[in-house]
């Protein structure tokens, strides 16, 4: 092979790299900036989406500390590289606090990044509301995919890029909404997707 294709190959790896950092960025910081818009809408279309209910499994307030349930080592394996957490607390919006962890790992010389981010609020409905704003908004843009077989309170997209796939699952119970993100050149991430959301799931409780 040429030097100078060697050269636009190791470009363009880099290239499809940096894509992937400021898409899952964007996402993230969507995310977050949505908090209170998506708390107000919530109050207005809840009534028209199927909740948990008076189920006192779903309903009851944990008062667990968020980093806590966090995937750790032993859930997820050691393919990923762990990235410390960040911790925020919700002032002047609708959650409580709110944690994001990145985990990163390298397939076929290109960087694969997934993002977990867990909100806790003081009460059920809280987080009940934000998960339904959540799913009438992506029911209500489209331009995805959506994931089957998902445990119920859980909800999953895939969205298609010229580059990439993001894999997302959104999940509510109890006190705590919770999103699972990844996004890849060329790796499937759905099954790695899903494991992280479950892996907070059960340590809810």
């Amino acid at each position: 092979m040429g030097k100078g294709k060697k050269i636009g190959i190791g470009i363009g790896i880099v290239f499809a790299i940096f894509i992937i950092i400021g898409i899952v960025a964007s996402a993230t910081n969507k995310e977050s900036s949505q908090n209170v818009g998506e708390s107000s809408s919530a109050n207005s279309t809840s009534s028209t989406i199927t909740t948990t209910g008076a189920n006192p499994s779903t309903t009851e307030v944990k008062t667990k500390p968020i980093e806590e349930l966090l995937p750790t080592r032993d859930d997820i394996g050691t393919e990923w590289i762990i990235k410390n957490p960040v911790t925020q607390s919700g002032n002047g919006t609708d959650y409580k606090d709110k944690v994001n962890q990145e985990f990163t790992k390298s397939g076929g010389g290109i960087s694969t990044i997934l993002a977990v981010n867990i909100y806790s609020y003081d009460s059920s409905s809280g987080a009940q509301q934000r998960y339904d704003s959540k799913v009438t908004s992506l029911k209500s843009q489209g331009g995805y995919k959506e994931i089957s077989g998902l445990d119920s309170g859980c909800y999953g997209t895939i969205e298609d890029f010229a580059v990439s796939e993001r894999i997302t699952v959104y999940c509510v119970k109890n006190n705590f909404y919770i999103s699972s993100s990844g996004m890849s050149v060329s790796l499937d991430l759905q099954d790695d997707v899903t494991k992280f959301a479950k892996a907070v799931l059960n340590r809810i409780g």
